[in-house]
This record gives structure tokens, sequence and C-alpha cells, in this order.
């Protein structure tokens, strides 16, 4: 499927990326394959046929190619922000400015806008929403088996840490359990941003607890038929963790 801009504009977007971001353009977490991957999930949302203002679906298909080039020169959580310096330099004319940049700035730092809470971005609020859908297409990458694999090569080369164990220690019968039974808990809290770079499984963890908040986030946007997908994509992280559980307790 297409996208919404127009197809020479969108070669040449591809190739400045390449061009701008350098060696970081071959990483094989945050490089090509995962822009790419981001842009792909832009457009299954697409066809999804989504009940979202054109402005801001346009804003989202540039805001999900340009979101990492950042990357090249930062890769801590204010990457978002050195994206958008490398954005204004290199001139691209962008319909929508305020919102791409917006959602680029803080894709990568989202939690201090949405807050603690998690807060419900409103309707009214295209910044808030284009963010919101970012953060999501961003997330996506990081489910289904190509996620599973990204997050392998994420632990092992970026982190450069074992797949176990966790904190340093085997995991005893029950603990095996309590972390099984964190699954399926609809209250379950969330492993802290310094937590998950232990291990590969709390990585995994990680990134499966935030399904649902992002799903929240984009407050009823996103059709079923996307959520569904996303949700199957999701329990691709589940079933790996559960296998991980059970193959190191």
């Amino acid at each position: 499927m297409k996208g919404l801009m127009d197809e020479n504009l969108k070669r040449k977007i591809w190739q400045i990326i390449k061009k701008e971001m350098g060696k970081a353009y071959t990483d094989r977490v945050h490089g090509e394959k995962h822009i790419r991957g981001v842009y792909k999930n832009f457009l299954v949302l697409l066809e999804s046929k989504p009940k979202i203002k054109k402005e801001i679906l346009e804003a989202l298909e540039y805001a999900a190619m340009l979101h990492d080039i950042g990357r090249k020169k930062v890769q801590s959580e204010k990457h978002g922000k050195e994206s958008v310096k490398m954005i204004k330099r290199m001139g691209i004319k962008l319909p929508g400015k305020e919102l791409i940049l917006y959602a680029i700035t803080w894709h990568s730092d989202a939690g201090k806008i949405f807050g603690k809470k998690n807060s419900i971005p409103p309707k009214g609020k295209n910044k808030w929403i284009c963010l919101a859908l970012l953060v999501l297409l961003d997330h996506m990458d990081a489910t289904g088996k190509e996620g599973v694999k990204r997050l392998k090569d994420y632990v092992h080369f970026t982190l450069k840490k074992p797949v176990f164990p966790i904190k340093g220690e085997n995991i005893r019968y029950m603990e095996k359990e309590i972390l099984r039974k964190w699954f399926d808990d609809p209250k379950r809290e969330n492993i802290s941003e310094k937590d998950k770079n232990n291990s590969l499984l709390e990585n995994v963890m990680y990134n499966y607890f935030w399904i649902d908040k992002n799903i929240t986030r984009s407050n009823g946007l996103i059709p079923k038929s996307f959520e569904k997908r996303y949700r199957k994509d999701g329990q691709e992280l589940r079933n790996f963790a559960l296998k991980l559980i059970d193959k190191n307790g």
C-alpha cells in the first residue's frame, strides 16, 4: 500500500535519511530495518482506515520516517530532540511541521508529556494524538516475531548483556511462578527503565507492559482490526518470555 505523500518525495527522503545517518543507518536495532518497520506499521494503520484527521496522518507519515535520524549522534532518550535539530538543518519542507516536530521531539521521552498516570490525550489536541500514535507505531516494531529478534539484538549488541539471569540470580521455583502470573495480572507494575536493561527477559516484559498503555493513549482512534493485530503481536512477547522463564528457571 502507498502512503499519503508523493512517491518521488518519499524516495528522496529515504535517500536523505540514509546519507544523514551514516553508519547509524546500518545499526541492527535502530537503523534502516527499524525505521522501515515503523513506516510499515504506519501503512498498516492507514490501510485499517482509522477515523483520524488527515492532517495528523500526513504528519505521522513524515514522523514515522524521520523519528530516529538523530541517533547518528545521540542514543539516549534525547535522540528525539537531536532528530529535530537535524531535520531543521536539512531544510525539508514538511506539511504540518508543528505536529511532526512535536511528535519526533517527545517520542523518545513521552513520559514527560503524558505523565506518570499515562494521561489520555484529549481528542482536540492534535499534537498529543500525533505523538501518541508515533509512540505506538514505534513500539510495535518491538513486538511480534521480528520484534523478539530485534530485542535479542538490542540486548546482545547494544547492552552487551547475557539473556539471563535476572538481576544476577537464577530464578527459583517460587520466583518463576510469580513471573508467569505477572503476564495475566491486569494491575501488573512495569519494569523500571533502569531494570529493563538487566536481561533479555526484563526487556521483553518492559515492552509487553506498554501495549495496553499505548492503546489507552491512542484514545479510541485506532480501529479494532489494528488493535487486534497489535495485541496478537504482543502475545509473541508473552510466549517468548514464558519460554525464557521455563528454560532458565
